[in-house]
């Protein structure tokens, strides 16, 4: 019997990435009026919020919400319109690239740029849910539909 080779890649991961698909109930909700719902996708420590409150709206997690399109870190109002309102129908990603330090989002497959530079600390996926929609969560498991190779 021969040697048999083969090639493993033991390069470190420079990105942690995850994607979250929005999708519509099964059965029919009535929405309060006059009251919009919000979708936060984002990253955080894994300090204890008591799960009151949304990613960003704090000092331990960095969050992309849906109901403005805005970035939010440190408290509860938007830094910054980051890109589109997102919803029902739409995938969004959050991602770290390691070696920066700098988080960024992805919207149906389009890199939508770095949100957060030189962020600190031990970073998990985290997503905050003031909506009647269905979510599902892709660590990697089934492919991306955006290409982690476009991150650079």
């Amino acid at each position: 019997m021969s040697p048999m080779l083969c090639s493993l890649n033991l390069e470190p991961r420079s990105v942690m990435y995850f994607e979250v698909s929005i999708s519509a109930l099964d059965i029919v909700t009535e929405k309060p009026q006059g009251i919009k719902e919000c979708i936060a996708v984002g990253l955080a420590t894994m300090r204890d919020t008591g799960m009151r409150i949304m990613p960003g709206w704090d000092e331990n997690s960095y969050g992309y919400h849906s109901d403005d399109g805005a970035i939010f870190h440190g408290n509860g109002y938007g830094l910054a319109t980051y890109g589109p309102e997102f919803g029902t129908g739409d995938v969004v990603g959050c991602g770290i690239r390691y070696d920066t330090q700098e988080i960024f989002f992805t919207l149906n497959g389009v890199f939508l740029g770095y949100a957060f530079k030189s962020v600190q600390g031990s970073l998990h996926p985290t997503v905050g849910i003031d909506a009647n929609v269905k979510l599902e969560f892709n660590f990697g498991k089934s492919p991306f539909v955006f290409a982690i190779s476009d991150v650079h």
